[in-house]
Order: structure tokens, then sequence, then C-alpha cells
């Protein structure tokens, strides 16, 4: 089959966006009506909507960092811990990182040449934050380092 050894080459050439080998993987899983992979492939593609159809490799520790100011100083991106938040369900929430995102998303952050993709927190959630707290949190964000990617 020529989409085989299309598929082959694509993947042995390190300049091909894994988005084309996917959709290339997605041709060959319909030729060969293998619904399980064809189904993998197009939550790679698209994305995934339920940490229930999450694969583990999509999930790894977040790291928390922020800015805070207090009456003489103010301090830039430092490492947050979350361990005075009393919800767990939050804390765990904020401890755990879940990619959703379709790869050509996740290429299209790497293209722009970002060392770390950053999801803000709510401003609910940093209000909750500088409740327990003596300095005062202006921003939060989970960090993701691209190289976990």
């Amino acid at each position: 089959m020529a989409i085989i050894e299309s598929l082959q080459s694509d993947i042995l050439e390190p300049n091909t966006e894994l988005s084309s080998i996917l959709r290339k993987a997605k041709v060959l899983a319909s030729e060969l009506n293998n619904i399980e992979i064809k189904t993998w492939v197009d939550h790679e593609l698209n994305g995934y909507q339920s940490k229930e159809e999450l694969p583990e490799y999509r999930k790894f520790s977040a790291f928390n960092r922020g800015n805070f100011i207090s009456y003489n100083y103010k301090i830039e991106n430092i490492p947050i811990s979350v361990m005075c938040i009393p919800d767990e369900t939050i804390r765990n929430g904020l401890q755990e990182n879940n990619i959703y995102d379709g790869v050509k998303s996740i290429e299209s952050i790497v293209k722009a040449g970002e060392l770390n993709l950053k999801r803000r927190w709510p401003a609910d959630l940093i209000k909750l934050y500088n409740l327990c707290q003596n300095d005062i949190c202006v921003d939060a964000w989970k960090d993701i380092p691209i190289g976990f990617f």
C-alpha cells in the first residue's frame, strides 16, 4: 500500500509535522476499517473532550507560578504552592495538567517559539488564594514547559 510507505517516509522525516502524519494515519485506519485507531487519531488531531477519554501520556503534574505585590516590593514569575487552598478538588486540579488540545494547536505554540504554555488562573481562584496569603497575588497560571509534549 502506497499510504503505508508514505506514512513511513513521513515518520522518518524530522521536518514533517505530526498533524500531517496523523492525517495519513487516519486515512490508513479508514482503509483498514480500524475504528479504534481512527477514533484515537481524531482525538489527537481535534483534541479531547473529557478527562475520561484523555490518555495517560497527556496527563502530568503542574507547575504553578505567579506575580505578587506587597507594600514595598513586586515579585514576578515565582513558583506558587497551592497547599493553602482549602478545597481539595481545586487544589488537586491545580496540581495536575491535562492537555486536551489537538496536535495542530500544540504545533502552533511550538512554531511560535514559545517555551511554555500558560493556563491562567481565573480571577475567583486568585481571590481565594489571596485569602490565605500575606502577599497579594495579582496574576497566576499553570506553567507547562513545551518539552513535556
